[in-house]
């Protein structure tokens, strides 16, 4: 990989500056484990790293470049512990002090309550779950298996919240169409001259509203309301029954059906 095409293709990612500025946030864990924080961070993401073996002086020297440039995940995670290996050595030159599970469990619970994105959480959860089981793999880094299945647990129960929340706003969204939808196809039957067709003329106020229902739906109230408001001397709520609010978008609707 050439030089220029890296100057190219890559922003540079400054993480001594990212902790300076984030220091606050983080700040009552130690520095080895603010720097694995940020290590599980960019795996979590998926980031691909390219890196270059160079001393701490030159430290903008980490790159991002396109997920191209590494050929599967497994490269990703043999690149990224090497980056680790850097990182926690830039403050610890002398000794590499790995984080122990309950001190990766505190951290990374503290960084999922930052996060409201339920699917980022499960992707830093995954993150995570692959570098402890490559760390195990590679006999360099030991970790509890139970934390790992503890992830796991967490990863479902994000999930379930994900589909709750999923259910309930499509619940939500399909209550407020109808609702939303209802009085602008009154105003549309109003304007076609549904309503002075002489079999609907002759009909009952309630025949008329039960046709209507079996055309578009919604409640009885919610019709009759959007009916009675298109009368001039009507003493209905136009701001909880809008259809006149819709005559002239109906309008440019149906002209728009004949150019």
């Amino acid at each position: 990989m050439s030089e220029n095409w890296l100057k190219d293709k890559t922003r540079i990612i400054d993480v001594k500056e990212i902790l300076e500025n984030d220091r606050e946030s983080i700040k009552f864990l130690d520095k080895v484990y603010q720097h694995q924080l940020f290590f599980f961070i960019a795996v979590s993401l998926e980031l691909p790293i390219c890196y270059r073996s160079l001393p701490p002086a030159n430290f903008k020297h980490i790159k991002l470049v396109p997920n191209e440039e590494l050929n599967n995940s497994e490269e990703i995670r043999l690149v990224g512990r090497e980056l680790n290996l850097f990182l926690i050595t830039y403050l610890n030159p002398e000794k590499v002090d790995y984080p122990r599970a309950n001190d990766l469990e505190k951290s990374t619970e503290y960084f999922l309550k930052r996060i409201d994105n339920l699917h980022l959480k499960i992707n830093i959860l995954k993150g995570i779950i692959n570098y402890i089981e490559y760390s195990n793999r590679d006999r360099k880094m030991k970790f509890n298996v139970n934390e790992k299945y503890n992830f796991k647990i967490k990863i479902e129960q994000y999930k379930q919240l994900i589909e709750v929340k999923e259910k309930h706003k499509l619940e939500e969204n399909s209550k407020n169409n109808s609702e939303r939808n209802l009085p602008y196809k009154i105003a549309l039957l109003n304007e076609i001259g549904f309503f002075e067709l002489d079999l609907i003329k002759n009909l009952t106020s309630k025949q008329k509203r039960e046709i209507v229902q079996i055309l578009i739906g919604g409640s009885d109230r919610q019709i009759k309301g959007n009916i009675n408001v298109l009368n001039p001397g009507s003493k209905e709520d136009p701001l909880r029954y809008t259809s006149t609010s819709y005559k002239e978008e109906v309008k440019k609707y149906i002209s728009r059906l004949f150019d």
